[in-house]
């Protein structure tokens, strides 16, 4: 028994993709967010939107282009040191995985009820995906400025009315807008 459910289906609109037909990065993480109402059904938890500290560990094995059909996978991997879940993006055409993302919840601030553990628990699934690089957390940002400080805009939250995966890369990657400046 694998315990992943599928969560989502669709396809890569044009408009979505980047100059070479690629799909990009910030239409991933809008994705994963679309498909969190399916996880929420597959899994019978209604996980809380805020209050935790988010990690995800993203792995792109092959690109999807524009026209490309695919499905979202989801899983729960563990309930020790907070929450951990597994997603997958899955082409459509030939069952590849094209895309492994590793999350991990810190739950301190929202931490789940026992029924919740109960539930998510016998749900657990195996990790089948690349093993994520360990790397360092960052040491501060002494000696770093704000620079390009800009406004949140509507189109920037997601459906429970948060600062959007996709928008953080939209805002944070771009070198007009970069969210520090070293000196």
């Amino acid at each position: 028994m694998t315990n992943w459910i599928e969560t989502y289906r669709v396809t890569v609109p044009p408009w979505e993709c980047d100059v070479t037909e690629h799909f990009t990065i910030a239409y991933y993480l809008t994705r994963l967010e679309e498909a969190e109402p399916g996880r929420r059904a597959g899994l019978g938890v209604r996980l809380r939107a805020g209050g935790f500290v988010r990690r995800l560990d993203v792995r792109f094995a092959r690109e999807l282009r524009a026209g490309s059909s695919f499905q979202v996978d989801g899983a729960v991997l563990g309930l020790d040191d907070g929450l951990r879940l597994a997603h997958r993006f899955v082409d459509s055409a030939n069952g590849e995985t094209v895309t492994w993302i590793d999350e991990r919840r810190d739950l301190a601030q929202a931490p789940l009820s026992a029924e919740e553990r109960r539930t998510l628990g016998g749900r657990l699934a195996v990790w089948e995906g690349p093993a994520a690089e360990a790397r360092p957390e960052p040491k501060g940002t002494a000696g770093f400025v704000p620079t390009a400080r800009g406004r949140v805009r509507p189109a920037d939250l997601d459906a429970r009315g948060h600062f959007g995966l996709a928008a953080m890369v939209h805002r944070f990657t771009d070198d007009r807008r970069s969210a520090w400046m070293q000196n």
